[in-house]
């Protein structure tokens, strides 16, 4: 359980030391006051990366030149420092060199309207969305992601150098080589799949969701003939000097009742898938790891109706602990809301 949020020159905080004592914790404020901040500052610190951008510049205040999120738990302290010329992570002040060593520690999940882009968004964004959910549970399919796009770029600079009349000798090797970690990439993708699959419609039902939800896995191509296409597609992939199939062309498809939900869902129900994707992987962690990750809730309340609101704050009771940002503290039941530590960020900030 997180115990203590330390903050410098992270986005607008010069400094913000927040002291936890709950295993629920609701983050107050007005609007732009720093709410989304503290969440991303927790995930940060565990995935090493922002759901807000990619330049970490951004993150960093203004006219300063480094920023620290620090987070301590029961067992560790968690650090990461951001600077022009990159980032450094450390465990209880051991720097940590390999991130794929860091990344897995400190456990989180974090849902953000901007979520809503697995379902809407591009390919890419479901792609990394599953490839970092993997990587939690089995820190082996980051390094078969690495070693995969590594393999990627050579053999996309080796078909640069070819035309249909070249020898393919090295490719072949590229081939072989490449096709090993794709089908590993394939088989743990399947399996999540078949996770979620199972036990997502059972989370769907308790937000009071009637629809049925199914993830569908898309491949370019199958493992079983992963090598021979390859060959097959060697002319192709030749002609337009890059690979174009396998796990980086790869994409997943959120069907709800049947159709395509990218197409077909309402902005309420996206919500509500993503959200019950989101909690199902808390669970799916906890059955890999023994441990439930922080859930870290951002602005989960204002779109959903008393019910629904009060079925997800019973449900995430069952959960490990979780943290929920709110603009106004009356949207949640007094019953409900006393289990809470309520954390009003107007008042830290004065």
């Amino acid at each position: 359980m997180i115990k203590k949020i330390e903050l410098t020159n992270f986005r607008q905080f010069p400094k913000l030391i927040l002291d936890i004592n709950s295993k629920y914790v609701i983050i107050n404020g007005k609007n732009a006051c720093g709410k989304t901040t503290v969440l991303e500052a927790i995930n940060y610190a565990s995935i090493t990366k922002s759901h807000r951008t990619n330049n970490n510049k951004e993150i960093i205040k203004y006219n300063e030149n480094y920023a620290v999120s620090k987070i301590k738990d029961d067992s560790n302290e968690y650090k990461i420092v951001i600077s022009n010329s990159g980032k450094m992570v450390s465990v209880n002040n051991q720097e940590i060199k390999k991130l794929s060593l860091y990344i897995g520690r400190l456990i989180t999940i974090f849902f953000s309207p901007n979520d809503l882009k697995i379902i809407t968004g591009s390919p890419q964004i479901r792609r990394s969305f599953f490839n970092e959910s993997i990587s939690v549970i089995s820190p082996s399919y980051l390094h078969n992601i690495n070693q995969y796009n590594k393999l990627l770029d050579e053999r996309n600079a080796c078909l640069k150098d070819l035309d249909l009349n070249s020898d393919k000798t090295y490719l072949h090797v590229l081939n072989e080589q490449i096709t090993e970690y794709a089908i590993k990439i394939l088989e743990a993708r399947e399996k999540l799949v078949s996770e979620i699959n199972e036990e997502i419609n059972d989370i769907h039902k308790n937000l009071n969701e009637c629809e049925k939800i199914e993830l569908i896995y898309n491949k370019s191509i199958e493992k079983e003939k992963y090598l021979l296409m390859l060959l097959e597609k060697e002319k192709t992939d030749i002609l337009s000097h890059t690979t174009n199939y396998g796990p980086h062309r790869d994409d997943f498809t959120f069907l709800i009742n049947g159709y395509d939900s990218k197409s077909y869902a309402s902005q309420g129900q996206t919500r509500s898938i993503v959200l019950s994707l989101k909690l199902l992987m808390c669970k799916i962690i906890y059955k890999h790891k023994n441990q439930y990750p922080v859930l870290l809730l951002d602005d989960v309340l204002s779109e959903l109706d008393e019910v629904r609101q009060n079925n997800l704050l019973r449900l995430i009771s069952n959960y490990g602990q979780t943290f929920i940002t709110v603009t106004d503290v009356n949207l949640i039941k007094n019953d409900i809301l006393k289990k809470y530590q309520l954390i009003n960020l107007d008042k830290e900030l004065n």
